[in-house]
């Protein structure tokens, strides 16, 4: 069975193209990806994905994340974390489910499983960046 695209016959909201930069909040209903470089906050309840030239600094807070490129971070997902060759996360990740391929890497501490009713979600830090006051 051939495996589908995540962006198949779905609306996306956005893309962060190669060679493009952002910083600052990043809010979306839909789907998004990201092939630039990106500096700040990112929330969605739905799906993002890091592509293979995307440098990414932030406090994340979606779905599902979907990494080919280099993250670095905070990182919380409803659903799940996937980490595909030669993606690189650094940080770290509160999520039911993780999944790592042979060649991805990942640095950090890691919360795998349900989040308890009674425990609080993970805070951003913005001073976790250098130069972030």
């Amino acid at each position: 069975m051939a495996r589908r695209s995540p962006f198949a016959s779905e609306e996306m909201d956005g893309f962060l193209g190669k060679g493009t930069s952002f910083a600052g909040d990043l809010v979306f209903n839909n789907k998004m990806r990201i092939d630039g470089k990106f500096r700040g906050t990112i929330r969605s309840d739905n799906f993002l994905s890091i592509g293979e030239t995307a440098e990414v600094e932030a406090d994340v807070d979606v779905a599902v994340l979907h990494v080919t490129g280099k993250i670095t971070g905070k990182i919380r997902a409803t659903d799940r974390v996937e980490i595909h060759p030669p993606g690189k996360v650094i940080g770290d990740v509160r999520a039911p489910n993780l999944i790592t391929r042979s060649g991805a890497v990942f640095r950090g501490t890691c919360f795998i499983g349900d989040e308890d009713e009674d425990s609080s979600p993970m805070q951003p830090e913005r001073s976790f960046f250098k130069g972030a006051s």
